[in-house]
């Protein structure tokens, strides 16, 4: 958003103004679509538990029990069933919620509570958007966006190298491709600001 107005309006206070805005929008959405997206787990998970006549709520001998049973059906030995089991217990902090997806079939990871998701999501998004809107607010133009590019150029190649712990990648290549999407995208935008006129 910031290289699109830039690209039509080489004036930092235009610039500050519609990245803020740009930014508060983003974030309400960004939380809302988070909200409405846990909320909709939360619930399908419920329903399905509730057609299949299971139980939602009990002790954490009773739940690590149904993962035994779980995990047995599917072929596991008893000894090893307990010792995913118990490796469950350890590492997720709801058991009684993995059981639950499990059981269903829709998810094996606890799912964060709506109102949580949303939070989380908004302010990340709030944060990040902050990035290269900042410099405008405290420099001439032609520094800040220098500054913005350099500091957003940054921020994506961190953001993609950490994505590479979950996706088992490689930190640096995870990195450089979530750098030049970003960049591309905003090429894009930028592109965009100059060919309308203003």
């Amino acid at each position: 958003l910031v290289a699109g107005v830039y690209g039509a309006i080489t004036e930092s206070h235009p610039i500050l103004i519609a990245g803020i805005a740009g930014a508060v929008a983003g974030a309400i959405s960004m939380g809302a679509g988070s909200y409405l997206s846990a909320k909709s787990e939360k619930e399908v998970t419920e329903k399905e538990s509730d057609r299949k006549g299971i139980k939602r709520k009990g002790t954490p001998e009773e739940e690590k029990g149904k993962l035994i049973r779980f995990y047995q059906a599917r072929g596991f030995k008893k000894r090893d069933a307990e010792a995913v089991a118990d490796k469950v217990a350890l590492q997720v902090e709801s058991r009684e919620s993995y059981t639950l997806g499990e059981e269903v079939g829709l998810t094996s990871e606890e799912s964060w509570p709506p109102t949580k998701a949303a939070l989380f999501t908004g302010l990340s998004f709030a944060v990040v958007s902050l990035i290269p809107i900042l410099p405008f607010a405290f420099m001439e133009v032609s520094p800040a966006v220098i500054t913005a590019a350099i500091a957003s150029i940054g921020c994506l190649f961190i953001v993609g190298a950490s994505k590479a712990i979950f996706s088992r990648m490689s930190w640096v290549r995870s990195g450089i491709e979530m750098m030049l999407i970003g960049t591309l995208a905003s090429v894009a935008t930028y592109l965009i600001g100059l060919a309308i006129p203003v």
